[in-house]
């Protein structure tokens, strides 16, 4: 199943999708490690409100940057096809 969200319309995998999955599992991993050293290591205040706001809105910004590139390129291929261009 998670295979099949990194292919695209034509059946293979797309850099984009994977690229996005990546960059997206980095920044949830990171996020969450850098909070974590600040709280642990230097000692800082965790702050609950801060946290629940701003991780949530750098997800949303790297899904929502992933989806606009997918859905760019899955058009533009859509659109060759019906052009009757080659494979893109």
């Amino acid at each position: 199943m998670i295979r099949n969200l990194l292919k695209g319309i034509t059946g293979e995998y797309e850099i984009n999708r994977v690229v996005g999955a990546i960059g997206a599992a980095t920044y949830i991993v990171c996020a969450n490690v850098f909070v974590a050293w600040d709280v642990f290591y230097r000692g800082a205040h965790f702050d609950i409100t801060a946290y629940c706001l701003a991780f949530p809105g750098g997800l949303g910004v790297a899904v929502g940057s992933i989806a606009g590139a997918v859905a760019l390129k899955d058009t533009a291929v859509t659109k060759a096809r019906q052009q009757g261009g080659s494979d893109v």
